[in-house]
């Protein structure tokens, strides 16, 4: 799922993603010291395999679950349940949901990142965003076979 080609120590300092897979340590950060015993973003990106494990454990409890429903729920999306689970791990599952609710509604993948930017405009405060289209994400994740 990761776009980093494998660099474990990889740290978007723009984002705070960390590590081969791009976690949010202000969204994972608990669940990752639960799953793996790490105490530090630093010791997450410093440990191949605390990475594995939490990626493995996301995958299984939250992204893979969420992917199957989503794609049954959303048939407007004829993509593979591989984009899916792309853009659950770029968005979240709730951004992922308010992204395919406005591309049911509007059919249009304009007004879907239109939906995502104002979302994430309003969560941080009047940030704009700073990820990458979600189209060009699943574009990229999709052709690099990861």
């Amino acid at each position: 799922m990761a776009l980093t080609e494998g660099n474990y120590k990889s740290w978007n300092k723009e984002t705070n993603a960390l590590g081969k897979y791009q976690y949010l340590w202000s969204h994972h950060g608990d669940k990752i010291k639960e799953i793996t015993g790490v105490s530090s973003m630093e010791d997450f990106i410093n440990s191949p395999e605390s990475q594995e494990k939490y990626h493995t454990y996301n995958m299984e409890k939250n992204v893979i679950p969420t992917a199957e429903k989503y794609k049954k729920n959303y048939p407007i999306v004829n993509a593979p349940t591989e984009a899916f689970m792309g853009l659950i791990h770029f968005l979240g599952s709730g951004g992922a949901k308010i992204y395919l609710d406005e591309l049911q509604r509007t059919k249009s993948y304009e007004a879907a990142q239109s939906a995502i930017d104002a979302d994430i405009y309003k969560r941080t405060g009047g940030k704009p965003p700073k990820n990458m289209k979600v189209v060009d994400y699943l574009n990229k994740l999709l052709s690099s076979g990861n």
